[in-house]
């Protein structure tokens, strides 16, 4: 159906888009990345046409869902391209608010999506009336800041995060108040692993993963900023307990599948825990799913240690 659906309206820009959200729900990536280059071309051609004075609400968006997928296939090259045409949008036309946290995603999702602590402490808010989406940021702030050894920056980025959730329900938005309510457990869970608390940094990391997964996706951000259950089994094998970090991610692959840091953590966290089997399943996914990269990232290079060391 998703690979008919573009067919049925070539000049429209939002039919060309709408299929990636099914791909990337199923984590075919590549297709995803097609869908998504249709559409911004298609919208392209409307404003110039049109003689716009800004850009179309579906081109952040597909921005946002193409950079995404790069990121997943470590493509790490072409979702930093994306941050620069990002950038360049001062005008968006349509349902700006969907627009803004797409804005706001993509420069957080390539910091965390690379686990670039220090980078992600240091985006800056684009400073737009829609809490929503100055959120994502203040959320990428606050956990680069934890996990960088910043717990002050931490700390004020988590405090900001309260006002912005407390005002979202003021103004009757509930189902983004939750969304912020998600970020404020996940930020503050790891800061709590930070100044070694143990205990309350794995009870705030598994209350953000239960409310995320209790959750609707909206249509805005239907691909999660980074999925709290893979963060709470990031913590865990953190902590030395790969056998339920493991228990984890797997949980996590089912509700966001196909991604790169999940097959990584999955991989690692079967061969702590002795499963040699799932280890090598996990990688050889991970294999598959980054043989086009254009990065080097750690996972990859481990990756490729991994498989060399298996001949």
């Amino acid at each position: 159906m998703a690979n008919k659906y573009a067919k049925i309206a070539p000049s429209a820009s939002h039919a060309q888009h709408m299929p990636s959200h099914i791909y990337s729900m199923v984590g075919m990536w590549k297709e995803s990345i097609a869908s998504n280059l249709r559409a911004v071309a298609v919208a392209s051609e409307y404003a110039a046409k049109a003689k716009l004075d800004g850009v179309l609400v579906g081109v952040p968006h597909s921005y946002d869902f193409m950079q995404y997928a790069h990121l997943q296939l470590g493509q790490d090259a072409k979702a930093r391209e994306l941050i620069g045409e990002n950038a360049k949008i001062s005008k968006v036309l349509g349902p700006v608010s969907a627009g803004n946290t797409a804005r706001a995603a993509v420069p957080a999702r390539y910091a965390l999506e690379r686990q670039d602590w220090k980078g992600a402490a240091q985006l800056q808010p684009l400073g737009t009336p829609f809490p929503a989406a100055e959120a994502i940021t203040h959320f990428a702030r606050a956990l680069g800041a934890a996990r960088s050894g910043d717990p002050a920056a931490a700390q004020a980025d988590i405090d900001k995060l309260k006002q912005l959730r407390e005002g979202l329900l003021a103004a009757r938005q509930p189902y983004w108040a939750e969304q912020v309510e998600i970020q404020v457990l996940g930020a503050t869970a790891w800061l709590q692993n930070g100044q070694g608390n143990r205990d309350e940094a794995l009870k705030f990391m598994r209350g953000a993963a239960d409310l995320e997964d209790s959750s609707e996706k909206h249509v805005a951000m239907e691909n999660r900023l980074y999925p709290m259950r893979e963060l709470l089994g990031d913590m865990l094998r953190g902590y030395g307990e790969p056998a339920a970090a493991l228990e984890e991610y797997e949980v996590s692959m089912k509700n966001a599948p196909n991604r790169l840091r999940g097959y990584y953590g999955a991989a690692k966290a079967a061969q702590d825990s002795g499963q040699a089997k799932k280890a090598s399943a996990y990688y050889q996914q991970l294999a598959q799913l980054t043989r086009d990269a254009d990065g080097d990232r750690p996972e990859i290079v481990e990756l490729k240690r991994y498989l060399a060391s298996a001949k």
